[in-house]
């Protein structure tokens, strides 16, 4: 019996993924042939699948592509201009009260005060 492989990195199971599609393996098979040899590290039928339609679909790379994070929406120079004017305006507002004026979320408000603007809360 075949040793299992539990220290495979989602790219080497790209790999497989690739490989058995290229002989022909049918989708079932193909992610059950690797439930069997990757246990509970084996990616999920709906990955295993996306990547069978995506190399289905001309895909050589079996790398997962760059990409950013969610693109910040909150956090921009604006609403860093209208957090320091809320400020200035009132030096005890709260990130509640800041998010509830510029329509954010309260960790998009504490963001723009703490890590753009650099405030911090000064006891006396």
């Amino acid at each position: 019996m075949a040793a299992k492989l539990i220290n495979c990195t989602k790219e080497k199971q790209h790999w497989v993924i690739c490989f058995l599609w290229a002989e022909g393996v049918p989708r079932a098979q193909i992610h059950l042939h690797m439930c069997a040899q990757y246990g509970d590290k084996v990616l999920s039928r709906r990955i295993v699948y996306e990547w069978i339609e995506m190399f289905e679909n001309g895909r050589t790379s079996v790398t997962d592509a760059e990409h950013s994070r969610c693109p910040a929406t909150a956090t921009t120079t604006r609403n860093e201009e209208r957090t320091l004017e809320l400020i200035r305006e009132n030096r005890r507002i709260t990130v509640e009260e800041v998010a509830g004026r510029l329509n954010v979320s309260v960790g998009s408000a504490y963001s723009l005060i703490h890590d753009s603007l650099k405030f911090s809360k000064v006891g006396a």
